[in-house]
């Protein structure tokens, strides 16, 4: 943590506030900090972010379908590979 508020003075990131306050910044750093619900957060955001991903590629290759562009080449340029893009035009 230390070396955290000196890089942060180093580089002019709140360099004031730390110099006048370091003690007191550390102090409620260490007595603030919550790494279960930091984690959690970090964990429900990256969940959050893969969901919306996975579901626009699943709705570009649902609509490539649709629009009659079935071929492998079209499914495994939107991100299938060739095995899974076969067994999604199969399953037609």
């Amino acid at each position: 943590m230390n070396e955290s508020i000196s890089y942060c003075i180093r580089h002019d990131i709140l360099k004031d506030v730390l110099l006048k306050n370091r003690s007191e910044v550390r102090h409620m750093l260490l007595t603030e900090f919550d790494e279960k619900k930091f984690a959690k957060s970090m964990w429900k955001e990256g969940h959050e972010s893969g969901y919306t991903e996975g579901r626009e590629s699943i709705l570009e290759i649902l609509d490539a379908i649709n629009r009659g562009n079935d071929t492998v080449e079209k499914l495994t340029a939107l991100g299938y590979d060739a095995k899974t893009a076969q067994e999604v035009l199969e399953k037609k």
